[in-house]
C-alpha cells in the first residue's frame, strides 16, 4: 500500500505489464509475418498479370493462318 501511496508500482504491476507486452509484441511479429505473405502473393500476382498481359499482347499481334492479323 506504501508504494500504491507513492504511486510506485509493484513487482506484480511490473510483470503484468512485461506479460502484456509479450502478448502485444507476439501480436505484432504474427501481423508482420501475415503482411510478408499478403505482401509476397501481391507480387507474385502482378507477376501472373505481367505475363497474361504480355501473352494476351503477343496473340494481338499473331497472323491466322489466312494471312490476316488477328483482332
Amino acid at each position: 500500500s506504501a508504494l500504491t501511496a507513492l504511486n510506485i508500482p509493484s513487482g506484480s504491476d511490473i510483470e503484468r505489464i512485461e506479460r502484456r507486452v509479450r502478448s502485444v509484441s507476439d501480436r505484432i511479429e504474427t501481423l508482420e509475418d501475415r503482411i510478408d505473405e499478403v505482401a509476397d502473393d501481391v507480387v507474385e500476382l502482378r507477376q501472373r498479370l505481367a505475363a497474361a498481359e504480355r501473352a494476351a499482347s503477343d496473340q494481338a499481334g499473331v497472323s491466322t493462318p489466312d494471312g490476316r492479323e488477328a483482332s
